[in-house]
This record gives C-alpha cells, sequence and structure tokens, in this order.
C-alpha cells in the first residue's frame, strides 16, 4: 500500500500551510533524540504499538491513540513492537494558516496555541474520552477530504481542523486557565506584516539573509519586527530560517537527489557543511547522512 502525501496548497510542498501524511516506521527500539519541528502536529496510530517520549513523559502507544505536539516540542519514539506493523498519520500545520481577521476568536484569544500548552495537557489524549474518538473521525474525514478533492475540500479540511482546535481547547484545558503571554489584540495588527516578511523569506530561502532586508519587507523597524515575530510564532527569526531550510533540505534527499551533501547545503542557504551538519541534527536528531540513507521514517 503506497502512503499517501496531501498538502495545502496542493502539491506545495516547500512552502504548504498545511500536511497530512502517513508513515510506516520499522520495529525496534531506538535512543531518544530531540525530534522537533516548527509546525503544531496532530498524530493519529492507525496501527502498531510502542513507545512514545518527551522530555517531561513516557506514553505507551496502542492503535487509535491521538498525540497532539506544539511547535518545537521535543517528542521521539523509543520502541516499535514487531507484533503490528505501525502506520501513523501526521497532520503539521504551520502556524500562519490559522491566522485569520479579527473577527475570528480563536486567532484572537488563542493566537500562540500552535507553540505551548498548559503544562496539565497530556500529549496523548485519554483513550476512553467520546472527544477524543471524536478527533479521531474529523482527522480521517480530513484525509478523506484531502484524499477525494471535491467541491470546496480546501474549505472543510480548515472547518474539521479548526472543530479539532476547538475541543482541543474546551475539553482538554489544552491552554488551561492562566493568561497568554503573548499580547494578541497587539500580534494581531502585525498579521500582514509578518505574512509578508514570511513570504520573503521563503522567497529567497536559499540566498543569504539580513533581518534588515526582513524586517523591510514587513515594513517594520528590526528591533521591533524581531520581538513581534518571535511573539506570534513562537521561535526567534533565525530559528525559523535555520528550520525552513532544513526542511528545504530534506525534501531534497527525500527527492533521491544524487548532489553532494556540500552541494545540498549550499542550495538550502548554508554556507558550509559544519553549519549544516549542526542545523540538521539540532532540529531532526540526526545527520544529514543517516535522513539520506533512510529517509524520513528514521525520524520515528
Amino acid at each position: 500500500m503506497k502512503l499517501k502525501d496531501y498538502y495545502i496548497p496542493e502539491s506545495s510542498t516547500q512552502s504548504y500551510q498545511l500536511k497530512l501524511f502517513n508513515v510506516n516506521p520499522p520495529a525496534g527500539e531506538r535512543v531518544f533524540r530531540k525530534h522537533r519541528h516548527t509546525q503544531f502536529e496532530i498524530a493519529l496510530f492507525k496501527s502498531g504499538a510502542g513507545i512514545y517520549k518527551t522530555q517531561q513523559n513516557c506514553y505507551d502507544i496502542r492503535s487509535g491513540d491521538i498525540f497532539v505536539f506544539s511547535s518545537n516540542e521535543i517528542h521521539c519514539i523509543t520502541d516499535i513492537s514487531p507484533q503490528e506493523k505501525m502506520i501513523i498519520m501526521n497532520m503539521h500545520v504551520q502556524p500562519q494558516y490559522l491566522w485569520s481577521s479579527e473577527l475570528d476568536t480563536l486567532s484572537r484569544d488563542h493566537l500562540d496555541m500552535c507553540f505551548r500548552h498548559s503544562p496539565q495537557f497530556e500529549n496523548r489524549l485519554p483513550r476512553d474520552n467520546p472527544h477524543t474518538e471524536k478527533i479521531r473521525e474529523l482527522l480521517l474525514e480530513i484525509e478523506q477530504e484531502l484524499d477525494k478533492k471535491q467541491t470546496q475540500h480546501v474549505l472543510m479540511v480548515r472547518i474539521k481542523l479548526m472543530n479539532i482546535l476547538v475541543a482541543l481547547l474546551r475539553e482538554f484545558n489544552y491552554a488551561g486557565t492562566g493568561k497568554s503571554k503573548s499580547d494578541p489584540s497587539r500580534n494581531l495588527r502585525h498579521i500582514q506584516n509578518i505574512k509578508a516578511a514570511m513570504d520573503y523569506i521563503q522567497s529567497h530561502l536559499t540566498e543569504p539573509l539580513t533581518l534588515k532586508e526582513i524586517a523591510d519587507a514587513a515594513d517594520l523597524s528590526p528591533t521591533y519586527f524581531s520581538a513581534v515575530f518571535k511573539q506570534v510564532n513562537g521561535i526567534t527569526l533565525w530559528e525559523y530560517i535555520n528550520k525552513r531550510r532544513i526542511e528545504l533540505a530534506m525534501q531534497i534527499f527525500d527527492s533521491k537527489s544524487s548532489d553532494s551533501i556540500l552541494d545540498i547545503a549550499f542550495k538550502c542557504g548554508f554556507n558550509n557543511t559544519a553549519n549544516f551538519n549542526k542545523m540538521f541534527r539540532k532540529y531532526t536528531g540526526r545527520t544529514p547522512s543517516e535522513y539520506r540513507k533512510h529517509g524520513y521514517t528514521v525520524l520515528y
């Protein structure tokens, strides 16, 4: 069975807003690695068993389990049982996919929900909770929408995703009761500025970039832009740029390119392999050579 990948915008593998994909990682034990990414992630285990670890917790995995991770949250599967093939459906959501108008209370009140959650929130949703089952159904419906591509399927995906996010907030105490550390009302005023900067970064990702030129694209002063960018995206500007460059490198490796690692580093905006290797390991927990040999399943 071929495991499909889906993107919004469709086939936008380098600048997607939402990606849904299925993986079949091999059975066995693996060391705990600091795997993380810029996207908000929801994972549904369609089959298989094993162990999922974060920096704070250790969870056993069963078929039907749902895990939720905020961006940059470290997580790693450290054991996969050989008894049953593991199939994981992952949905990666770029934070800007959730940004909407000032009339959208989800955007206004929970602009930072992609980047942090309540300390009491458990990454694995409770198995016997009826709302967990509803989220499971919504995830499979999203996959069907992306696969069948009926009229207005992109809108339906967004509606179903918003239902999932509201359920996390209402039923699972995702955000907690504390006040957000960011100022959503101020940040919302600059969403278009930050979008312009992120579009500029994506268009010039393989080139040398400076804070000034990116801030100019956002029409904000460099100091103010840096502060707002981190509040809106949850990470610093340079962390974001490095992570997007590593994601581009992974896409090049996935295309089975015969380019050398040095050439790929240059194509992704790095000026030497030492820095490229350091950033690749930081964000994936693997070296470029390991990823080239084993592909995306090596991250699980």
